[in-house]
């Protein structure tokens, strides 16, 4: 009877665990699931998330055009010149980091960047210097961005097994 009983419970952390490697698909280009359509994210590679950012910060770079000529306007618009653009360039870095503790630190960076990036589009938003309908998917955009890379720090400091992503190799 305890053999019975053992065994779904091996069976079940056994498929938890395959579950969990399924979610974070990619995992050895060092994204998590963040949220969102897994498949799609099992399925992006780090090329592609490279990618992902450089198209958002271009997004940014595009949307900053309209923010108005104002002190506060000029003010913001440097900061969002600055991170909203700095991630794509910091993942890439990473990508091609020297050691694990160098990948971590890098992906780090571009997650942070990508938070104050969420945070000055908010403030644009509070602020109505431009327009709710053009920031809102910008805005979704970087949360979304923000969430991976920081799942992505956290699955980097716990798991052991993982190595940074090399960008040229389309396999992961």
């Amino acid at each position: 009877m305890s053999n019975e009983q053992s065994t779904p419970i091996v069976r079940c952390s056994l498929l938890i665990a395959h579950c969990s490697l399924l979610i974070l698909g990619k995992a050895e280009m060092g994204l998590a699931y963040a949220g969102g359509d897994v498949q799609a994210l099992a399925r992006m590679n780090a090329k592609e998330f490279s990618e992902r950012l450089w198209d958002f910060a271009v997004a940014v770079a595009r949307m900053i055009e309209s923010i108005p000529d104002t002190r506060v306007g000029r003010h913001v618009a440097g900061q969002l010149v600055r991170c909203g653009t700095s991630s794509a360039p910091n993942y890439d870095e990473a990508c091609d980091a020297e050691s694990r503790r160098d990948f971590a630190h890098k992906l780090g960076i571009a997650a942070k960047e990508m938070r104050e990036t969420s945070g000055w589009l908010r403030f644009l938003l509070k602020l109505g210097l431009v327009s709710g309908e053009q920031l809102a998917p910008l805005l979704d955009e970087s949360i979304e961005l923000r969430k991976m890379l920081g799942r992505s720090v956290k699955t980097v400091g716990t798991r052991t097994d993982l190595s940074p992503p090399d960008p040229m190799n389309n396999e992961q």
